[in-house]
């Protein structure tokens, strides 16, 4: 099991949120995110077109898979809106 971690600037708040299995960890961050019911901004539904899921300055959701969030950025995400 692995731990993410969320911090939302705007709330000023933290998340750790589990990674329970090997599929987890091939989702993208909006799609893990989504499932675990985090309101994540993408009105082009993971297309990477409108680039409204940026995190960790300048990511997008997207186009970062959850393996590559705690491997390459040490488990956490930061979002500006939330």
């Amino acid at each position: 099991m692995q731990l993410i971690t969320l911090y939302g600037q705007a709330s000023k708040k933290k998340w750790v949120i589990e990674v329970n299995d090997k599929a987890s960890l091939d989702l993208t961050i909006l799609e893990f995110l989504r499932s675990h019911n985090f309101p994540i901004a993408s009105s082009c539904d993971g297309e990477k077109v409108c680039q409204l899921c940026t995190i960790n300055e300048g990511l997008l959701a997207c186009n970062v898979l959850v393996k590559d969030i705690i491997t390459k950025y040490n488990s956490i995400i930061t979002i500006t809106y939330l």
